[in-house]
């Protein structure tokens, strides 16, 4: 019997995470338009973005979603990377950190998991746990490697704490 996306089991590990400054650009989308909202400002904003900083190498990126409005369904979504050393930050990217903390992760084989990753940590994990609970105010973040392009593999993270 073949299992759909909504019953994909994903490999869940708790760590800790440090405190991270990158710097980026981020949209408000909901949960109704993300699936759209966030590969484009990938692709037509940022992107361009990257290959400007680090135009040599592939470099490591993140996706963070915060100040998550429950009553709309609406968050920022942000695209970020490590400021390159001894460049001055462009006036469109803007400082964000990335805070220290407890987080839940899985490893993707695709970005195109990423849904259902996370429908799956916040409906099926997080439920089913007893020594970890989620902290709504907190950051959610993807950690693409930089060799994602290649391989397709990258980290989701939920933040948790200990009950």
């Amino acid at each position: 019997m073949s299992s759909t996306s909504q019953d994909k089991h994903f490999a869940v590990s708790v760590a800790e995470h440090p405190a991270l400054e990158l710097i980026g650009m981020k949209i408000r989308t909901t949960m109704q338009t993300c699936q759209e909202d966030c590969p484009k400002m990938w692709h037509d904003t940022f992107a361009p973005w990257i290959h400007r900083l680090y135009p040599e190498s592939n470099c490591p990126s993140w996706g963070a979603s915060t100040a998550y409005d429950a009553a709309t369904g609406s968050f920022d979504y942000w695209t970020l990377l490590k400021a390159p050393q001894g460049q001055p930050i462009p006036k469109e990217l803007k400082n964000f950190t990335l805070p220290a903390g407890l987080y839940a992760q899985c490893v993707l084989t695709s970005v195109a998991e990423i849904h259902t990753a996370y429908h799956y940590l916040y409906s099926r994990w997080l439920p089913s746990q007893t020594t970890y609970v989620g902290l709504e105010d907190g950051v959610c973040f993807e950690y693409g490697p930089p060799d994602f392009c290649q391989t397709g593999r990258m980290n989701i993270c939920i933040p948790v704490a200990r009950r």
